[in-house]
């Protein structure tokens, strides 16, 4: 079920990118790829138009969200199951998510400074259908643009 919520979302997105413009949510797929009982659940129950998952909701409501530390080297017994209501979510992407600040500025340091920018600017670029935002971007003029010529 998780590959099948996974899919269908995937397609969602790219046919609300092809619409609309809208960037694909890594971050949401993600989520849904490794999706507690609870958060798949609720997705395939908003997208069926029947009542038959009304019952395994029920079951399901009072279990804990969870969702993932972005930060690799996180320190929790399990970065994959941290409780969603005390994530932290990155103030300028609003995709990156972390267990803590510590984890937070560890990643930040190490990794997402540059990825965050590299999502801002393809964010700008699809909203103000501007390319040369992305092509002075040096993350994606190094490593991204040249496999797409």
């Amino acid at each position: 079920a998780r590959g099948n919520a996974y899919f269908a979302n995937f397609f969602e997105q790219t046919l609300n990118f092809m619409d609309n413009e809208k960037m694909i949510n890594g971050p949401k797929l993600l989520r849904l790829h490794s999706a507690d009982e609870h958060t798949l659940c609720s997705y395939l129950r908003n997208r069926i138009p029947c009542s038959c998952l009304d019952e395994k909701y029920k079951e399901v409501k009072s279990v804990i969200k969870k969702d993932m530390c972005w930060n690799i080297e996180c320190k929790q017994p399990n970065r994959f199951e941290v409780d969603s209501k005390s994530m932290m979510i990155c103030s300028r992407c609003r995709q990156a998510c972390y267990c803590s600040c510590e984890c937070q500025e560890m990643d930040w340091r190490a990794r997402h400074k540059m990825n965050c920018v590299l999502n801002r600017d393809v964010r700008e670029m699809f909203t103000a259908k501007d390319r040369a935002t992305l092509d002075n971007n040096p993350l994606w003029k190094d490593t991204i643009s040249p496999h797409l010529s």
